[in-house]
């Protein structure tokens, strides 16, 4: 099973790459278990960026590590790139996905403030281990 692996501050969600899939918590193939998705305390049930078909056929990977403006309401407001996995699609597969996201407000004083974060995203190949 190819994997793609969304880290988000730390917290990983896998979402099979093999087929077209837009949420880290879509029925996985019924020859393959289920994988939990720890709640991350950052963000809502953010779906992973799908992994370009033509990256995989390609055999592209790498971690794509995105600078994100998110408002004091949860949205992100803006998307750069801080550091690329050297491949456009998938740096441009993870600026798409991460424009949709929520994530809980910071707060400063019990007051939710706007905030920059950096996230990373790995895009990854490897068979997952049984």
């Amino acid at each position: 099973m190819i994997l793609a692996t969304l880290l988000l501050l730390g917290v990983a969600t896998v979402a099979a790459a093999s087929q077209p899939q837009t949420s880290a918590t879509a029925a996985a193939p019924a020859s393959a278990p289920a994988a939990a998705r720890p709640a991350p305390r950052n963000a809502w049930n953010n779906p992973s960026p799908p992994y370009p078909t033509r990256s995989i056929e390609e055999g592209e990977a790498g971690t794509v590590r995105l600078k994100m403006h998110i408002s004091a309401e949860g949205t992100v407001q803006a998307v750069a790139l801080d550091s690329s996995s050297g491949f456009p699609r998938l740096d441009q597969a993870a600026m798409t996905a991460a424009k949709t996201w929520r994530f809980i407000p910071a707060k400063r004083g019990g007051k939710a403030i706007p905030y920059i974060s950096i996230i990373p995203i790995q895009f990854s190949l490897k068979p997952a281990k049984s």
